[in-house]
């Protein structure tokens, strides 16, 4: 597989994936170890609190685990993962009701009120999710994923073609199919694509 990590035994992820898949499930403390710190990092420009980031990691890994028998290699692991910590980081963000900043700090005093451009990525972050919601009923696994590294991951065009598989332009023809039909089936969608940087 194209785009895969590779560890010191020689095992790509698709191997690791089917190495655990298999029973070797002390194998999944390597994919732990190979992707903990970038989910960590992933949930920490997002979140801002050392805590909150460390429990949308764990969850992240939880939710791995479990899903882990769906994965179908249709996107590369990393992307996958990234999707769950995507919607991982959205609940939290839908559980606590605004942008989290740590009390303890006298700089985190001056940031409980949430700047209008954090408000609109909040925003756009739970847009977004309502938009996947809304194509995973709708549309195949593979095109959620384009909508995804496009509108979740601000990712271009080339960059998800390479990473599907897909010609550039069948990314587009996928992309404007899923527009077509969020504009038909989510209230106000159009400000909530711009939002996420469309």
């Amino acid at each position: 597989m194209t785009g895969t990590r590779q560890t010191d035994e020689g095992l790509d992820d698709r191997q690791l994936v089917n190495a655990i898949l298999a029973g070797e499930a002390e194998r999944f403390d390597e994919l732990h170890e190979r992707y903990r710190r970038r989910v960590f990092a992933f949930a920490l420009r997002r979140v801002s609190d050392v805590s909150d980031a460390d429990d949308i990691t764990q969850e992240v890994f939880l939710q791995v685990y479990r899903s882990l028998p769906s994965y179908q290699g249709r996107a590369s692991l990393a992307t996958w993962i990234f999707g769950i910590a995507h919607n991982v980081t959205c609940r939290h963000y839908r559980g606590k009701g605004c942008a989290t900043v740590p009390l303890e700090t006298g700089e985190a005093r001056s940031k409980l009120t949430v700047t209008p451009i954090a408000e609109r990525r909040l925003d756009a972050a739970r847009a977004v999710n309502k938009c996947t919601q809304t194509l995973a009923r709708a549309r195949t696994p593979e095109h959620l994923e384009i909508f995804r590294l496009f509108y979740g991951g601000g990712r271009p065009l080339r960059s998800i073609a390479r990473a599907t598989g897909r010609p550039t332009d069948s990314v587009k023809d996928s992309l404007r199919r899923s527009r077509n039909l969020l504009l038909r089936d989510v209230p106000d969608v159009r400000s909530a694509l711009f939002a996420s940087g469309a």
